[in-house]
């Protein structure tokens, strides 16, 4: 099938590096690309909601609920990947923001964590990189996507069990949250109740 270039549209020339295919002149997707049907709409608002509620109350990304969504979907599994990674990106930078704006996190911690993910994120990148080249499958991406899923929830379900059996030892109130980690100025607080 041959492919032409995109026509140019409001004296706007757009480059022929840039063919697209046309069918009844409308641009067909390509290969692992979302079809836009009445279920996947449906799915996606309710899971990115979803994935924005436990991004914030978990402390986890919301990769780790769309990156599985984008499978089902029948995205490229590098295409979910890298959608899910920029998406992390934003959520972790907003997490960041937030707590250095509160003096929450110094920032020699912003320095030296920072360092180890970008460090990490391109050994990372590159490894996997290699790893299609060497064998070819895809697949490997949803494997590693999914090895880390199940480890983070081990890691929280383990975390989560361990502390709450330590409270309940100490004779703590297990149902009795300190809110006063979230007031920025305990004084203004302390003052307005």
């Amino acid at each position: 099938m041959r492919r032409r270039a995109i026509p140019a549209r409001n004296s706007c020339a757009i480059p022929a590096q840039f063919p697209a295919q046309f069918s009844d002149g409308l641009p067909t997707p390509s290969t692992g690309d979302i079809k836009w049907t009445r279920n996947a709409t449906l799915l996606m608002v309710p899971a990115a909601v979803g994935a924005g509620v436990a991004a914030g109350l978990l402390g986890i990304g919301g990769g780790m609920i769309l990156g599985p969504l984008f499978v089902a979907l029948n995205f490229q599994p590098q295409v979910g990947t890298a959608t899910t990674g920029f998406m992390i990106l934003f959520t972790a930078f907003g997490g960041t923001v937030k707590y250095v704006a509160v003096g929450r996190l110094p920032w020699q911690y912003l320095l030296w964590f920072g360092g180890i993910g970008i460090a990490g994120g391109q050994t990372g990148q590159r490894v996997v990189k290699k790893l299609l080249a060497k064998t070819g499958r895809p697949s490997l991406v949803v494997f590693i996507l999914g090895s880390i899923i199940a480890l983070a929830v081990t890691i929280m379900t383990a975390s989560g069990i361990i502390n709450g059996v330590n409270a309940a030892n100490t004779g703590a109130n297990l149902f009795c949250f300190d809110l006063s980690q979230f007031i920025c100025d305990p004084d203004a607080a302390g003052s307005s109740a």
